[in-house]
């Protein structure tokens, strides 16, 4: 028998960014994207090869928004599955997601997104979500209210 070949995984960490006027930050996917065009999400994105998952996350928050910050709460897997179209089809995804507090930096987001909005959990939950933030928001109602 053969070695097995290598399962290809996109590992994608996530994390809502608590502002310091109590709201939460949200960035608009583009139109044009193939993937959850239009959509309102958190700042986060694809971890790289030999990447820890935290490093990741900042390095992608960084990228996106402009901001720095810290890890508040620890990332944790949300969702995992088979990826059926695009250009990772037959890929496993691993999505993970946490909380982070803005540390510093300058709102200036990447050509992946058009807009931001700062809002408060119960505006969050109103708002045209992508599927992932939307099952991150529930599972983190506790901690987003309560900052």
């Amino acid at each position: 028998m053969g070695m097995a070949k290598p399962t290809k995984v996109l590992l994608v960490a996530r994390a809502f960014i608590l502002l310091n006027d109590q709201r939460i930050h949200l960035i608009r996917r583009t139109d044009g994207d193939w993937y959850d065009a239009g959509l309102w999400e958190t700042a986060g994105g694809k971890v790289d090869p030999g990447e820890l998952a935290e490093k990741g996350l900042t390095r992608e928050i960084q990228q996106e928004t402009g901001f720095t910050v810290t890890l508040i709460h620890p990332l944790l897997m949300l969702e995992n599955y088979i990826i059926k179209e695009g250009p990772y089809a037959g890929w496993t995804y691993m999505g993970m997601c946490g909380v982070a507090r803005r540390t510093g930096g300058t709102e200036k987001l990447s050509r992946e997104h058009t807009a931001s909005r700062r809002v408060t959990y119960n505006e969050l939950l109103q708002q045209n979500l992508t599927k992932h933030t939307k099952k991150a928001a529930v599972f983190f109602k506790d901690i987003l209210t309560a900052h």
